[in-house]
């Protein structure tokens, strides 16, 4: 009885950690400009979280007043640190991606840090109150956190943790009722958790919490849907061809891109409920047909670029003949797309040469742990191409001198292994041209070569003081009708025309320009623009002409797939990054299984083209579906079929879920590549 009579005499003390942890909650949701909020969710879970403190501070000597002040001040790191990482990158930072490379992101980019700092003032003066507020408290005579009777120190600690695991089963079971859009909060809670997307949902500190469980004893399997969501294959396309004095039509069968997989077999050979749920999916899929493209590229040379914060109004006929010329000739794209999935360049580096739906931010250096025969590099090197990267940063920075490697480059070659002391000046950020004249000897008159570049020369910040591309390019852009931000950005990423140009020239010298394609991407959206102006409107908006309605069209962009030799065509259907790597497959005529890539061959013909979003929002020929706001909007003319977007959902979230268990269990190396 005393010790309920002691609870609750000091009721406000628990009280009072939960509301603490709903106030930091409170204050990194309004200030990131997360949506999705469960504000019940989120009393809830801070409440049992703040008995978790209660609990924490009771056990210790002396009632823990010490250890309240340093919890709180620890919580303002936590949120504070997560605040400015939403600010600066669109997503908050997976603690595991923070451990590994929270160092070379703080070392990385300390002016962009510095510049989020500064503009996340008014939100780290909010969340430093706290610290200020429980030093005062726990030394209040009032509210003092003192040394209690060890029996009633059990009561307390007892009755404490009680309720805090009781709140956070209630919790959990309202999870279960919220259960509209593509993924519901359950199965973000569970099965389809994403850091990013848990944070709104269920607070910080619960979504760390599940990020840390999850990542030491796997994510929940959940129920998994296999039967077929794909469309019928399409028909045998038709070719023209010429006989006598016309044309005639004739008909080409085409094969399918599959290998000699029998998933049938091992889903009934296996005991593992995911493995089993996984070969039953994929043998459900319906594969791409080969056509006419398949092949095209046979034999030739390959020069990828993931082209850091490229964006299309960077093109154009004056400044950037070379990109204009590679991007508006043979293969022109007027509906691709680079989704931004968290992790900046890793994810968007991941999505261009693994074809597969992004996890973690630090998916990439995951994916270095396993089997990964499938990328271009392992498969032209299968064909004893010369297979070389290269980076103008910094080698370790993401693991990539351990995932490099790994995706089929005999030799990865940046800065601290080597390419430094080939160029004149390693500074931030470094020439992408010079890049190119110091390594084209590697390769040129070693055909067949696989060469694959990361750029750095368009990364923000963009001003004239902070970018040295940029001061060196601006007379180019000083008369253009922008802001100087965006004329700083549009000269730095003019290194990179000035890049391509220079390798077009050293090609065309060695005569073997008509053998060698050239693949472009960007890795994300110019983030580094993503701050408003004196007129109050962001640089994003400025550069693309327009605030964009939505995130599809703040990451519309320019893919160019370019060889001398293709004939132009116009390919106006909605593609994105995952689409580039099964698509080199089938034009360099590489025996592929499509139906264990998220992304899709372009020229398939397939009739459901759909863009996926990390959020699961989708864009198809027929509408765009945004999933925070559940709602789907039908393009124009056309014309929705009943359950139209329950199919394409159910499509979405069949090739993300599947798409990420094929990292997460080394799915390659369990059928025998």
């Amino acid at each position: 009885m005393f010790a309920i009579q002691e609870v609750t005499k000091r009721s406000f003390l628990p009280l009072y950690f939960g509301f603490m942890i709903f106030y930091y909650e409170m204050i990194t949701t309004l200030f990131s400009g997360s949506e999705n909020m469960r504000w019940g969710l989120l009393i809830l879970f801070s409440l049992s979280a703040g008995l978790a403190v209660y609990f924490i501070c009771r056990l210790l000597p002396k009632g823990g007043g010490l250890c309240a002040i340093i919890i709180s001040f620890l919580l303002f790191l936590i949120y504070g640190a997560e605040c400015i990482m939403r600010r600066t990158y669109g997503n908050f930072m997976d603690p595991f991606f923070a451990a590994g490379n929270g160092k070379n992101v703080a070392s990385g980019f300390a002016d962009m840090a510095w510049g989020a700092i500064v503009k996340g003032l008014p939100a780290l003066i909010f969340l430093i109150l706290p610290v200020i507020a429980t030093g005062v408290l726990v030394h209040s005579k009032y509210a003092e956190i003192k040394e209690i009777p060890n029996k009633l120190k059990v009561y307390t600690c007892l009755i404490a943790i009680l309720l805090s695991g009781g709140l956070g089963l209630l919790g959990k079971g309202l999870v279960k009722t919220h259960d509209k859009g593509i993924i519901t909060d359950h199965e973000y809670y569970s099965s389809g958790f994403e850091f990013d997307a848990a944070v709104p949902r269920f607070g910080l500190l619960k979504a760390m919490g599940l990020s840390i469980r999850y990542e030491l004893f796997g994510l929940p399997t959940g129920a998994f849907t296999v039967s077929p969501v794909s469309p019928p294959a399409v028909s045998p396309p038709e070719e023209e061809t010429e006989e006598g004095n016309g044309a005639e039509i004739a008909e080409v069968s085409y094969g399918y891109n599959t290998k000699d997989i029998d998933f049938a077999a091992m889903a009934s050979g296996t005991k593992d409920e995911t493995l089993k749920a996984m070969h039953n999916y994929f043998g459900s899929v319906v594969p791409t047909q080969q056509n006419k493209y398949t092949g095209a590229f046979k034999g030739k040379n390959l020069i990828f670029i993931s082209a850091e914060a490229f964006s299309s109004p960077v093109i154009s006929e004056e400044l950037t003949p070379t990109l204009y010329k590679m991007a508006h000739e043979g293969f022109e794209f007027t509906d691709y797309y680079q989704p931004v999935w968290g992790g900046s360049t890793s994810t968007g580096e991941y999505a261009n040469l693994m074809g597969l739906f992004p996890g973690s931010p630090g998916i990439m250096q995951t994916a270095a742990e396993k089997a990964l025969p499938f990328t271009i590099g392992a498969e032209l090197m299968k064909q004893d191409y010369t297979s070389l990267a290269y980076h103008n940063g910094v080698a370790k920075y993401y693991k990539r001198h351990l995932s490099h490697t790994k995706l089929g480059y005999s030799k990865y070659l940046a800065f601290g292994n080597g390419l430094e002391k080939r160029m004149s000046d390693a500074s931030w950020p470094a020439s992408d041209l010079e890049m190119m004249q110091v390594t084209a000897d590697d390769y040129i008159g070693s055909s067949p070569f696989n060469i694959y570049y990361m750029s750095v020369s368009g990364h923000a910040l963009y001003s004239r003081n902070a970018n040295r591309m940029s001061s060196k390019n601006w007379d180019k852009v000083k008369d253009l009708p922008y802001s100087d931000p965006v004329k700083a950005y549009i000269a730095a990423n003019l290194e990179l025309e000035y890049a391509v140009q220079y390798l077009v020239e050293r090609c065309e010298q060695a005569g073997i320009l008509d053998d060698t394609v050239f693949v472009i991407s960007p890795d994300h959206y110019p983030y580094g623009l993503e701050v408003e102006n004196k007129k109050g409107e962001d640089y994003i908006a400025e550069l693309i002409g327009k605030k964009p309605a939505n995130d599809f069209e703040r990451d519309k962009t320019t893919l160019i797939i370019y060889n001398s030799e293709v004939s132009h065509l116009t390919v106006d259907r909605p593609v994105y990054s995952l689409d580039i790597l099964p698509t080199l497959h089938n034009l360099f005529g590489i025996e592929y299984d499509s139906r264990l890539f998220t992304g899709r061959d372009i020229f398939c013909g397939e009739e459901d083209r759909v863009v996926i979003a990390a959020d699961l929002s989708w864009i198809s020929d027929k509408g765009v579906y945004l999933a925070n706001k559940d709602k789907f909007t039908p393009k124009e003319g056309a014309e929705i079929e009943d359950g139209y977007v329950k199919r394409i959902s159910q499509l979405v979230k069949n090739r993300v879920r599947f798409s990420k268990l094929i990292m997460k269990n080394n799915y390659f190396k369990v059928i025998g590549y």
